[in-house]
């Protein structure tokens, strides 16, 4: 991904290191981010399903 803020260059690339759909995805930064405030990172999303009874 690349853009521009107030006329400054961001660039980070992005890859998917776990995926087992629905339930997990997890992606990190590779190379050297150009990010105004955080450097490199990894997120993951859980899903789950919480069940209630009626």
């Amino acid at each position: 991904m690349s853009g521009r803020v107030a006329g400054l260059a961001l660039l980070v690339e992005e890859v998917v290191t776990e995926r087992n759909p629905p339930y997990l995805k997890v992606w990190e930064t590779r190379g050297h981010p150009r990010l105004l405030v955080i450097g490199d990172y990894r997120l993951d999303f859980w899903y789950r399903r919480v069940w209630q009874k009626c």
